[in-house]
C-alpha cells in the first residue's frame, strides 16, 4: 500500500501511542508558544500607546501654557 516506506503493522501500540504523544506535545507546545507571543505582542503595544498618549498630553499642556 505504501511501497514499503511506512508499514503500520511493524509499529507496536505503544510506538503508535508515543509518536502521537509527540505530535500532540510539539502541538501544544507551538500553541503555548504562539499565545505568549501574543501576550507579549499586546503589552508591547499597550505601553507603546500609553506613551504615546502620555507624550500628547504633555504636548497639549506646553501648547496650552505658550496660547496663555
Amino acid at each position: 500500500m505504501t511501497a514499503g516506506l511506512l508499514n503500520i503493522d511493524d509499529f507496536s501500540d505503544k510506538s503508535l501511542a508515543d509518536l502521537t504523544s509527540d505530535v500532540v506535545k510539539d502541538a501544544v507546545d507551538a500553541y503555548v508558544a504562539t499565545k505568549n507571543l501574543n501576550k507579549k505582542f499586546h503589552e508591547s503595544l499597550s505601553d507603546a500607546i500609553g506613551k504615546l498618549n502620555t507624550s500628547d498630553k504633555e504636548g497639549n499642556t506646553q501648547k496650552q501654557k505658550k496660547i496663555q
